[in-house]
């Protein structure tokens, strides 16, 4: 019997098991099977699968055998502790406990461990003092080192005289932790595989080795090493084991023994890929088994699969019976037999026809390889297609017979050049002449051609020479361009120079593989004499000169066919008649055909001819595509004969059409200009109207107010009479200076940020003014989106107002005036839509008033629902479409008569939220309280008495402080002698006496005081021309307000530039 088994009760222990922190397991005696794991335990071994009906060291370790261990549940014990055991994925000593027991009264058996580590590691660590680890590494018969690093410092280190001999280092420096001299004496090449071997084993402490080259004298000379590292973690630190071996002689033996076994194979696999590339096969005929293989390329493997081989060959020569034919086969066959007759090398043409009929012309070379014996063994060789260059070898031949055949009657001389080696292969007289060109066979060409270009007269035919030279034609060649031609003068013995015509055709010598040239020479002087004078004759146009013999009635024609100087014989000895009957008469008008023809008779032309002696005549016709052309004959005696008559024929259409062309626009341009002074007349007709209807208002209720001094009432309606007429004429006297700004070029956009509340708080301040004057209903849908637009503010209020205007004009009482925003953000970036849309339910526009709409004073006076007291200038929508032209927007009119009318107004943008520019913009403060108190005093200088009482008074309501001048130097004057700071600003007119405002301006900025630049100077004027605002910058001035002053624009102003406080 053996010992006790303990018995399990399950229902007890199961709970107690499982809440146990340590890892342990039951398994079945008798099968291993899997019957319990606590959860501490899955955890641990990282086991979290079901382990039901799974064995144990496969469900733990993953073996398809029992553990070594386990031999023990065999013998008659029930309880055994094993030894301490280290876990290298854990870096853990376990000490495990293996009990006997019984499981639901099966035989089974409890293990349970414990994690002994720091246990372990203390006694190693206490162990291994520095002395020992001496005693140990001094006895290793190789380099070693023993080391304990904590937190990457190493605490105790020992090293063997091995690596200080090795490394060449004393072992006081090693000790140092400075590593730097070793770094600096491995081979460069090797640095980055010890590094990451060295950064591999911080990370995961696993047995690391690299092999690398080390200089041991810094001197250049390396020795291959190898260094086996390896770490066992300890406490809070690691132990690390270092081996160092020289295994120089293994490295060079390794080296030669793969030079030896891979020499042949790569320079076969390196050959066959650049034999690729000139469409060629490397072969290996083996002879012992009579194989012929290919090495594999890109152009073998497309080769055999076009021809429908193998790449692999046996039973040669045999196997080509049935695939060359007989002359092939027979040549494959004497091949073979020079093969095992042990024939060193040879190389054979082999031509054949393939399956698409194209015949081919194969290379085959071949170089035999011997045994010890110098017996024959392998051949390698190459097949190469040098079917194109056959070809070309070919053709190379019949040029080269063409070229030494050649003969022609202006032929001078013809030469043969080596290009790419620079000298001459051959040259020969032509049939007339010679040149000293010819006989210099064999010579330098560049120095022949030296010789050929002193003998140009002309530097233009020096530069052609010049292009013959060899690098010159190679690079011609090397851009596709094979023929090179020239004309150039020579001098010649005899006083008359000589026309030299030379054909250069370069081509490729298949045989020597370089650039070759055949240069033909011809006597050109002949042609090219007489196409300078055709040329000359050209100049003026003519397309057809000719001669006509009056006496045999024949005729010689010549006609332009590509260009002044190719002129060409196109008749000759033709009839007369027959030649003008096909060339004139086929393609004259019908109604003028018998007049031309008639006047085209021979003895017409000639009795004309001796009246006037030159006869030119136009006349028009169709050509073949029937369209209308213009030309022009001109005939005039050759010489005193009176036999031979020359003429010319040129187009004219071309300058018939200008002149007819320059007649239209001449007589379109009086009709402007007619039409420009008839609306000068009615612009002067209509302005004088418009102008003396308001000031004949003024006129007359000035008398009334003057009578009614005493009667208030009347009194203030005739000053709002007055008003009124005062405001329609400022309004007429604007919107002309507009127009003529917008006309002349001078209107500037100012464009600056424009809030969506600040527009539409001016939107409202319009539309509900006029519309509760005249009680119509109005509405605003506002903009509510994102950004702020940047346009000329004032110019956009102008044509708001303009469109607001004549929407409430032109409504009747209880109609509604819509104003819509439709400004959005753009997908482009920093960009918006500005638009808007104001819609009235009034009178509309017809049809044919909306074509003219924009035209300067255009009113429908004929519109039935229009009221007969309406009244305007008739220049406001033409103002607004100028402006928007000018911002580069788009206007819209929907109208209909009776209906009222729509128009939507779009310009594009930039954002100023998107936009630093615009940044300050955001941060300013603007007063809007009109009762707050300017700040300083102002200094108001102006030359008319009752402008001056205007801003004084404009002053006092607003109850600001001031000075006066009236001329530019008093004001200069006046602001020298004040204190500093005493004025915040100087109100300026431009046109003053003695000094104007701009010198005034000028001369206050360049006073020694500290105030001179600082003080704000703001043009009061009358000009709003933007060369005068310009000026006025230039000089000096911040800003500008027009007269008339309107009192709030002035106040504002003020407050924008020098600020106010609130009283």
């Amino acid at each position: 019997m053996g010992e006790k088994v303990t018995k399990i009760d399950l229902s007890l222990y199961k709970e107690l098991l499982e809440s146990i922190r340590i890892p342990l397991y039951v398994i079945r005696q008798k099968d291993y099977e899997m019957l319990f794991i606590n959860s501490y335990g899955k955890k641990y071994w990282g086991k979290y699968d079901d382990y039901q009906g799974k064995k144990c060291y496969h469900f733990m370790v993953e073996q398809d055998a029992p553990c070594d261990f386990c031999d023990f549940l065999s013998e008659e014990v029930s309880h055994i502790k094993m030894e301490e055991f280290y876990l290298d994925d854990k870096k853990a000593w376990m000490q495990g406990n293996i009990h006997k027991i019984i499981w639901d009264n099966e035989d089974a058996v409890l293990f349970y461990y414990f994690d002994v580590t720091e246990f372990k590691m203390k006694k190693i660590y206490d162990y291994l003092d520095l002395d020992t680890l001496d005693v140990l590494v001094q006895n290793v018969p190789s380099g070693m080192a023993i080391g304990y690093v904590e937190n990457h410092i190493i605490k105790k280190l020992s090293i063997n005289d091995i690596i200080e001999e090795y490394l060449g280092i004393p072992k006081g420096i090693l000790y140092m932790n400075d590593h730097s001299l070793i770094s600096t004496r491995i081979h460069k090449n090797d640095i980055p595989n010890v590094r990451k071997s060295m950064l591999g084993l911080k990370e995961n402490h696993r047995i690391h080795s690299v092999k690398f080259r080390y200089s041991k004298n810094n001197n250049g000379c390396y020795i291959w090493y190898r260094i086996d590292v390896s770490c066992i973690d300890i406490l809070n630190g690691y132990f690390l084991f270092i081996s160092m071996h020289d295994i120089d002689d293994e490295k060079k033996k390794e080296e030669e023994l793969w030079l030896a076994n891979h020499t042949l194979e790569d320079t076969l696999k390196i050959y066959s890929a650049i034999a690729a590339k000139n469409e060629s096969i490397v072969y290996e005929f083996d002879l012992k088994s009579r194989t012929l293989k290919a090495i594999d390329n890109e152009y073998a493997r497309k080769r055999f699969k076009e021809l429908g081989y193998p790449m692999v060959l046996k039973n040669v020569p045999e196997v080509f019976e049935g695939i060359l034919d007989k002359k092939n086969y027979d040549l494959i066959k004497k091949i073979y037999a020079e093969f095992e007759s042990g024939e060193k090398n040879n190389s054979v043409l082999i031509e054949a026809k393939e399956k698409d009929g194209k015949k081919r012309i194969a290379k085959l070379d071949y170089t035999c390889i011997y045994n010890s014996e110098g017996k024959p063994v392998k051949y390698y060789g190459t097949v190469q297609n040098i079917t194109e260059k056959w070809e070309k070898n070919i053709e190379y031949k019949e040029k080269l017979e063409a070229f030494n055949n050649y003969d022609e009657k202006y032929l001078l001389a013809k030469v043969h050049v080596n290009l790419s080696d620079n000298y001459i292969i051959s040259s020969a007289d032509g049939q007339h002449k010679s040149l000293a060109l010819v006989g210099a066979d064999g010579k330098n060409y560049s120095e022949i051609l030296d010789e050929v270009s002193q003998k140009a007269l002309q530097k233009e035919d020096v530069d052609k020479i010049k292009e013959m030279y060899p690098d010159k034609l190679i690079k011609l060649y090397e851009k596709g361009k094979t023929n090179y031609e020239f004309y150039y003068r020579r001098g010649c013995r005899v006083k008359f120079y000589l026309w030299m015509k030379l054909d250069i055709q370069i081509f490729e010598n298949p045989y020597k593989n370089n650039l070759e040239a055949f240069v033909y020479i011809y006597d050109s002087t002949k042609y090219s004499l007489s196409r300078m004078l055709i040329s000359k004759i050209t100049e003026i146009g003519f397309e057809l000169i000719g001669i006509i013999d009056t006496v045999s009635g024949l005729i010689s024609t010549y006609e332009n066919d590509e260009g002044m100087e190719n002129f060409v014989e196109k008749t000759a000895h033709l009839d007369y008649d027959s030649f003008f009957e096909s060339e004139v008469g086929t393609s004259l008008y019908l109604e003028n055909g018998e007049r031309i023809k008639k006047y085209f008779k021979l003895e017409n032309v000639v009795k004309e001819i001796e009246e006037k002696s030159t006869v030119s005549f136009r006349f028009n016709f169709r050509d073949a595509d029937g369209n209308l052309k213009y030309k022009s004959i001109e005939l005039c005696f050759l010489d005193d004969s009176k036999r031979y008559i020359y003429f010319c024929e040129y187009d004219i259409t071309k300058q018939y059409l200008e002149e007819k062309e320059q007649y239209r626009k001449m007589e379109e341009a009086a009709k402007i200009a007619k039409m420009a002074n008839d609306s000068k007349t009615e612009f002067i007709s209509r302005i004088s109207h418009d102008i003396r209807t308001p000031i004949s208002i003024i006129k007359n209720m000035v008398d009334f107010a003057m009578e009614d001094i005493y009667e208030p009432e009347k009194l203030k309606s005739d000053l709002r009479k007055i008003e009124a007429a005062n405001g329609f004429l400022l309004s007429l006297i604007n919107d002309v200076l507009d127009i003529s700004k917008i006309d002349s070029g001078k209107m500037e956009l100012n464009e600056a940020p424009y809030t969506a509340k600040e527009h539409i708080e001016n939107v409202e301040s319009i539309l509900k003014t006029m519309c509760d004057e005249k009680h119509l209903k109005y509405e605003i849908k506002d903009y509510t989106g994102q950004g702020v637009i940047v346009v000329d503010k004032i110019r956009i209020n102008q044509i708001i107002l303009n469109l607001i205007s004549n929407a409430v004009k032109y409504t009747p009482s209880g109609g509604t005036v819509k104003y819509t925003s439709l400004t959005k953000q753009l997908k482009e970036e920093g960009k918006m839509l500005f638009g808007f849309e104001i819609e009235d339910n009034g009178i509309g526009m017809s049809k044919e008033f909306q074509k003219k709409l924009f035209e300067p004073f255009t009113q429908e006076y004929n519109n039935p629902f229009r009221k007969k007291t309406s009244s305007g200038t008739g220049l406001g929508m033409s103002i607004v479409k100028k402006i928007i032209d000018l911002m580069d927007g788009e206007i819209e009119v929907y109208s209909k008569l009776g209906r009222g009318t729509k128009i939507r107004v779009s310009v594009v943008t930039d954002d100023a939220s998107d936009n630093l520019k615009y940044r300050d913009y955001f941060v300013k403060k603007m007063v809007k309280d009109d009762k707050a108190q300017i700040e300083g005093k102002i200094l108001l200088v102006e030359d008319n008495e009752i402008n001056m009482e205007i801003v004084k008074r404009i002053m006092d309501s607003y109850n600001i402080e001031y000075d006066s001048a009236i001329n530019g130097k008093e004001a200069v004057d006046i602001f020298e002698k004040s204190s500093i700071g005493e004025f915040s600003a100087i109100l300026m007119d431009i046109q003053l006496p003695i000094m104007n405002g701009y010198e005034a301006t000028k001369a206050i900025r360049s006073l020694p005081r500290t105030d001179a630049e600082e003080v704000v100077v703001i043009a009061m004027t009358a000009d709003a021309f933007s060369d005068a605002i310009k000026k006025g910058k230039e000089s000096g001035m911040d800003e500008y307000v027009i007269k008339p002053l309107n009192p709030k624009i002035l106040y504002n102003t003020l407050v924008k530039r020098i600020g106010a406080k609130n009283g």
